[in-house]
């Protein structure tokens, strides 16, 4: 099994993903995974990320979609091919926060 480079940490923030509003469900440096009502087809997305009170302009990679329960919900992999300097701030204060939980 292939070992993920980032650890993956758990939070809950709002998210758009082509203007769709899903739920991030973990974050990494390199990816998230996103929860909500998605009908993208296409494999380059656009995403918002809401931090902090403020929008942030990703782009990512949809790497794979497994439908919930409901026909219509289901989780997205992202992978992040760009972001701002702030996204890496963010993930990285969030990987120092869990290390002091630990």
């Amino acid at each position: 099994m292939k070992q993920r480079k980032y650890k993956r940490i758990k939070i809950t923030a709002l998210s758009r993903l082509d203007n769709a509003e899903l739920t991030v469900i973990n974050i990494s440096k390199e990816g998230m995974m996103l929860y909500g009502s998605c009908n993208s087809h296409k494999k380059m997305v656009d995403i918002q990320l809401k931090i902090r009170g403020k929008w942030l302009d990703l782009k990512g990679k949809i790497v794979w979609c497994l439908e919930g329960e409901a026909q219509d919900l289901k989780r997205v992999g992202i992978c992040i091919t760009d972001a701002p300097p702030e996204y890496t701030e963010f993930v990285d204060n969030l990987y120092l926060e869990a290390d002091e939980k630990n």
